[in-house]
């Protein structure tokens, strides 16, 4: 069995799509009708911006979602999957690889997702966080001080391996100068 298994936020890179926008007439197209969906040049973002202005959700998630159908498609010629599955955002880019979504009525869904998803970050002030190479028992510690002190729960997200994992929190930025700490 072949399939495609389309990644979520956090996969993202300076200069991803640029050589299919470069040497394919039909991504170029994609490209442009992104850039115009999303009403400013994503691609150029996706291409030539900062890894800060590629981190932000309300980016970094049209520009995997982009870049991963663009892909299936040209894949498809050589390549074709007897199953689709995505991580997160990548079930939208799953369903949009299999004709379920159009490119633009995913890329619109992509496009309100991130947003909202950016938005509700700073109306809570809180965050998502990526915790790689850090016992969970640390996080488990953590939890117990913040929730005594700071008023807050931490929350375990998606436990990938024993210590990468991703964790939800409102003031977030406690836990990252601890662990930043902890690190030293």
């Amino acid at each position: 069995m072949k399939a495609f298994v389309f990644p979520g936020q956090g996969s993202q890179q300076i200069g991803m799509g640029k050589k299919l926008y470069e040497y394919s007439e039909v991504s170029k197209k994609l490209f442009n009708m992104a850039d115009k969906i999303m009403q400013f040049e994503i691609s150029k973002v996706m291409f030539e911006g900062s890894s800060d202005d590629l981190k932000k959700t309300k980016n970094t998630q049209p520009a995997i979602f982009i870049f991963s159908v663009i892909k299936s498609i040209l894949l498809k010629n050589n390549f074709n999957p007897d199953f689709v599955a995505g991580h997160s955002l990548g079930e939208l880019s799953a369903l949009t690889s299999v004709g379920v979504l159009s490119f633009e009525d995913g890329l619109q869904l992509v496009k309100l997702r991130s947003s909202a998803m950016e938005e509700s970050c700073k109306i809570l002030n809180g965050g998502m966080a990526a915790i790689i190479g850090c016992d969970n028992k640390i996080i488990e510690s953590l939890e117990i001080i913040y929730r005594n002190f700071c008023y807050f729960k931490i929350t375990v997200n998606n436990l990938q391996t024993f210590n990468n994992f991703v964790i939800t929190l409102i003031w977030i930025f406690f836990i990252v100068n601890t662990l930043t700490m902890y690190k030293r």
